[in-house]
């Protein structure tokens, strides 16, 4: 009985760097139990000079006494042989010996790739803080360094100590990142011996490099990988697109339009890989003065003009994520190794970067089936065609019911349950004849799907009978927030 009370204890105890119940990783070597109560836990650790070897041997530890008592419990700490650890690579990789990509086409998680046109934008430090954002939304996020020559993200993360960043642990073939805010982050800054080397690889290099990290990296089950890119339209750019041509892309620029043709060619690199645009994020913005005045000290318009840029010949235009000010504190922040987001947040900048994390946050996980099989579980916004026209006198909840019909364009969710619908009343204009009035919100300011919501929520609500005027009103004040969201969408997107 206290065996088995001892085991279900453990079971609570998780491998810092893997996210896992040691249990489950065949960490526990062994549980027994002597006559007098006391007991002895034996676990493995992966390698010798496990750098979570402390933090795990005193959570044994103390799961064990929360079942016998304090002192009446002791910890036994091995090594796990070779063959264990090819075992436990094989299990974390879900059967397959050798390492792959575990983010392919049939993967879960949703992939960004953050990229800038030039170097200096400070894509950098705001790939660092939207990773901190969406972990502190309790996502589990990977953070990829993929700028090979100018890696930066280990000291953004607070990473680096005397120059060298953290390493991460080598088990078998298989890399553990380090993690820094509950984000798992690798570099190619973690596998430098001199901080003051520089990295001089040729494009074949480079590419094995990112290879390497996407498969040799045990990220887990993630919600979100970003991927901080560097600069530019060159090797690693080309390598991503090949290796992720699923993943979608953030372009990063400032506000000054001159910029704006450098970070469209980032951009256009991306399509012609296969993958989408789904953003710009325009970064060192107008800095709020004290006495209410904004100044542009990078002019303005760049990131307007990005995605302008961007749109041409496009049927979806490419919105502005964010406008991210200039700011002393995510300056300071990244210096220190503390993100803005966390040091600061109630920063005009900060405040940018959680709500383009939000609106990360609320995007469902990158499920990719068949049309027909999406149809058949209602995750598809439906045609004008298949309303069907209701009858029976006119009845305000029928205008309700309509709008469930009505799907976010980039989530699985009707926008009732997903909170969009901020009013929705009538008024009688004759007889059998009815004036609907509707304030609808998007998930953020600026999103370019506007237009197409308004013409699905119009055309649902047209099939009401005695509606014979529309008004949809798309409205940011008060701005929107998942407390709107139902339990049900919140299940639906896997908040829970």
């Amino acid at each position: 009985m206290i065996r088995d009370h001892l085991l279900t204890a453990l079971a609570q105890v998780t491998d810092p760097e893997m996210r896992k119940p040691i249990t489950e990783l065949d960490m526990v070597s062994g549980v027994t139990v002597a006559e007098d109560g006391h007991a002895t836990v034996g676990i493995r650790l992966t390698i010798v000079g496990c750098p979570a070897a402390q933090r795990i041997q005193r959570d044994v530890l103390q799961a064990a006494e929360s079942v016998t008592g304090v002192g009446n419990a002791t910890v036994d700490v091995t090594i796990m042989t070779r063959e264990q650890r090819n075992a436990l690579t094989e299990k974390l990789r879900g059967g397959k010996f050798a390492p792959t990509i575990q983010f392919g086409p049939d993967s879960l998680t949703r992939i960004y790739a953050v990229t800038s046109g030039k170097g200096g934008v400070g894509k950098s430090t705001i790939t660092a803080n939207l990773a901190v954002a969406l972990a502190a939304q309790g996502l589990r996020v990977g953070l990829l360094d993929a700028d090979v020559y100018g890696f930066s993200i280990p000291g953004l993360l607070g990473l680096v100590t005397n120059g060298l960043a953290a390493k991460p642990t080598q088990v078998g073939d298989m890399i553990l990142p380090p993690i820094a805010y509950d984000v798992k982050v690798i570099s190619i800054g973690m596998f430098i011996e001199d901080a003051s080397a520089a990295v001089a690889w040729r494009g074949p290099m480079l590419h094995r490099t990112i290879q390497q990290f996407l498969t040799e990296v045990y990220f887990g089950d993630l919600d979100i990988l970003l991927l901080d890119l560097p600069p530019g339209t060159g090797d690693v750019a080309i390598s991503v697109g090949q290796l992720l041509p699923h993943a979608e892309v953030i372009v990063v620029t400032t506000p000054q339009p001159a910029a704006a043709e450098v970070a469209e060619r980032s951009g256009v690199v991306a399509r012609q890989t296969g993958q989408k645009i789904y953003g710009v994020i325009e970064n060192m913005a107008g800095m709020p003065q004290p006495d209410g005045s904004v100044l542009e000290l990078f002019g303005s318009g760049g990131g307007a003009e990005v995605a302008r840029r961007l749109s041409v010949g496009k049927e979806t235009p490419v919105p502005i994520l964010a406008q991210v000010p200039l700011s002393v504190s995510l300056r300071s922040g990244g210096d220190r190794g503390i993100p803005v987001v966390l040091a600061a947040p109630d920063d005009p900048a900060a405040i940018a970067i959680q709500a383009v994390a939000t609106r990360l946050a609320t995007r469902a996980r990158g499920v990719r089936i068949s049309a027909e099989d999406s149809a058949a579980l209602g995750l598809t916004r439906p045609a004008a065609e298949t309303v069907i026209k209701t009858d029976g006198p006119f009845d305000l909840d029928q205008v309700l019911d309509q709008l469930k019909t009505v799907f976010d364009p980039e989530l699985p969710v009707n926008v009732v349950d997903l909170g969009l619908i901020y009013l929705c009343q009538e008024e009688l204009l004759a007889e059998g004849s009815h004036r609907v009035e509707v304030k609808m919100s998007m998930t953020a300011p600026g999103c370019g799907m506007g237009d197409v919501l308004k013409e699905d929520a119009r055309t649902a609500i047209q099939a009401v009978p005695g509606v014979s005027d529309i008004d949809i009103e798309l409205v940011w004040d008060p701005p929107w927030g998942q407390d709107r969201m139902s339990e049900a969408a919140k299940l639906q997107l896997g908040m829970y």
